[in-house]
Order: structure tokens, then C-alpha cells, then sequence
């Protein structure tokens, strides 16, 4: 019941979210996307090893490239998502569902 109202809160909150902050923010990606790069890159960074920092910025890179995201807009988003609870728990959800534990 829990995972429900939770995740019923990050819906609301995401609706909001996709107009507002995009626009506010002047981002040029909308937030799903944005969520979904984060998430998606957030268990890819579990999943994988990086012989360098330079491997794991040319695999990010790839991972921006994939989702259509400038590195201005995915770093203004990171600024946003590090300063809001229900924008974090939105990422986390989606982690979850892509990457669950044991799976």
C-alpha cells in the first residue's frame, strides 16, 4: 500500500513538474525524459565497470546521446533532483522499476 501512495504522490508531483520546472528552468529536455536518462544511467553505473573517468563520461555521454539530452540540461537537472525530495524519489522509483535488486 505504501509503494501505491508513494508512487501515486510521484505521479501528481511529476505532472506538475514536466510544465513547471522544465519551463522554470529553462531546461530543454522535459522532465520525463530527464528522469528516465538519470534512472536509466543510474543502474547502467551499477551494472557496469569503468577502466577510467574518462570511460564513465564517454559512456554517459552515450547514455545523453541515447536520450536526446544536452550535458547542460542533464547537469542543470542533477542541480534540481539534488535539491528536491519528490523530484529524487521520482528518479528512484524509475531506478527501481529498471533495475530492481536481484534482478
Amino acid at each position: 500500500m505504501k509503494r501505491i501512495s508513494r508512487h501515486l504522490l510521484a505521479v501528481v508531483t511529476a505532472a506538475g513538474l514536466l510544465g513547471a520546472c522544465s519551463a522554470e528552468a529553462g531546461l530543454g529536455a522535459p522532465i520525463d525524459t530527464l528522469v528516465e536518462l538519470e534512472a536509466s544511467w543510474q543502474c547502467d553505473v551499477t551494472r557496469f565497470s569503468f577502466e577510467s573517468a574518462e570511460k564513465i563520461e564517454e559512456k554517459l555521454g552515450q547514455a545523453r546521446t541515447r536520450f536526446g539530452v544536452a550535458e547542460t540540461d542533464h547537469r542543470l537537472f542533477i542541480d534540481m533532483v539534488e535539491a528536491d525530495v519528490a523530484l529524487r524519489d521520482l528518479v528512484a522509483d524509475r531506478h527501481d522499476e529498471l533495475c530492481p535488486v536481484g534482478g
